[in-house]
């Protein structure tokens, strides 16, 4: 590190993407401009094996009367080759809306810590 940067103040240093923020781009990414991707829950997982995180994501879109995310967002988003450093989506639950005037999904995303990749 150049020796100028050293004594930076923490607020001007970045720091790391972690695979919450991962995610929550490569979704709004692949959803496109049109919806908000809104992070609501974000929770320790392991199991005897593995070990990682369970998130939870609401999709709605930004204006009412926007377009349906829930006629599309299946193939899309369970199709994903979700690009995710030292971690992989081990798991993924779509809940749509129960009628027609909720235009909000909510996604479940089960995410493993990649043993391989460290």
């Amino acid at each position: 590190m150049r020796p100028e940067l050293h004594n930076l103040p923490p607020q001007w240093t970045r720091k790391p993407k972690d695979v919450t923020d991962q995610l929550t781009e490569q979704i709004q990414e692949l959803v496109g401009l049109d919806y908000q991707v809104r992070l609501l829950r974000e929770r320790p997982w392991a199991s005897i094996t593995f070990s990682g995180v369970r998130c939870q994501f609401a999709i709605m879109p930004l204006w009412k009367g926007g377009p349906a995310i829930s006629q599309y967002c299946g193939t899309r988003l369970l199709g994903y080759p979700y690009d995710l450093h030292g971690h992989f989506v081990a798991d993924l639950v779509i809940e749509r809306p129960d009628n027609d005037r909720d235009q909000t999904v909510t996604i479940e995303i089960l995410v493993i810590n990649d043993p391989v990749a460290r």
